[in-house]
């Protein structure tokens, strides 16, 4: 059985996701609107949502099944095709 060893560079992520919503919150602020610690934290919160949720998809083979284990213990089995995994934990 062939496995990718791919790993997740979330420190990378998340640092984009900062200078992104800086860059966003310029933009806005060069429109009229004051730059606040509550925007921005808002801009991060959702730009981090959005990451965890396309993060979360997978792609289980036909001929295989993909099992899931959280936390070490078997939670379930998914079928072949596109699933949505909680990719944190």
């Amino acid at each position: 059985m062939h496995q990718n060893n791919v790993s997740n560079p979330i420190g990378s992520i998340i640092f984009t996701l900062i200078v992104l919503c800086i860059v966003a919150i310029s933009f806005l602020s060069e429109s009229g609107i004051e730059f606040s610690y509550g925007l921005f934290f808002l801009f991060f919160i959702t730009a981090v949502a959005v990451v965890i949720f396309i993060c979360g998809f997978k792609v289980v083979n036909q001929y295989d099944r993909g099992v899931i284990l959280t936390l070490g213990k078997y939670t379930g089995t998914r079928g072949p095709g596109l699933n949505w995994v909680f990719p944190i934990i």
